[in-house]
């Protein structure tokens, strides 16, 4: 779409964007309908995981164990915190490339009309108006790429807080 000079954007090739955008919409809505509670099932337990393994660090009973025990743990606590950091960053970016492309369609519409001399239509004002889809696992948790700092905060937050009640 950035490609085309305003002259070229016409009402035929502004039907064709808002049809392939609705289309991904559509597959977008499909995929967070399927793999909702999957996905919080998922960070959940990965998020646990995590969890766990800060606790035996926090309370010093990790090092104490035998090598093969902190080789096991360190990588699943690797693992697990790759997974939500990766999880967290691909679902996060699906609104970002929304609003690239409601900006970017904008940005086109708005040549047209300034280099037309003529009265050519312009699609889409309905698209401004509309939230970006932000995928999340069952409406509780929302996968933003801003929201890693928050998980991690939290991951902190909850085990020094539910070690200091034991």
């Amino acid at each position: 779409m950035t490609a085309l000079s305003p002259s070229k954007f016409t009402t035929a090739i502004q039907k064709e964007f808002l049809r392939r955008f609705i289309e991904i919409e559509s597959c977008i809505i499909s995929f967070q309908t399927i793999f909702s509670v999957p996905s919080l099932l998922m960070f959940a337990a990965h998020f646990s995981c995590c969890s766990a393994v800060l606790g035996l660090v926090v309370t010093g009973t990790f090092l104490n164990m035998p090598r093969i025990y902190i080789i096991y743990h360190t990588t699943s606590v690797l693992n697990s915190l790759s997974f939500l950091m990766a999880f967290m960053w691909f679902a996060g970016g699906v609104p970002l490339a929304m609003d690239n492309f409601k900006a970017t369609f904008s940005r086109k519409t708005q040549s047209l009309m300034v280099a037309s001399s003529e009265q050519e239509s312009v699609l889409g004002r309905g698209l401004y108006e509309r939230p970006s889809l932000v995928l999340s696992g069952c409406g509780i948790l929302y996968f933003t790429r801003n929201s890693m700092l928050v998980v991690l905060g939290t991951l902190l937050t909850y085990t020094v807080l539910l070690l200091s009640n034991q």
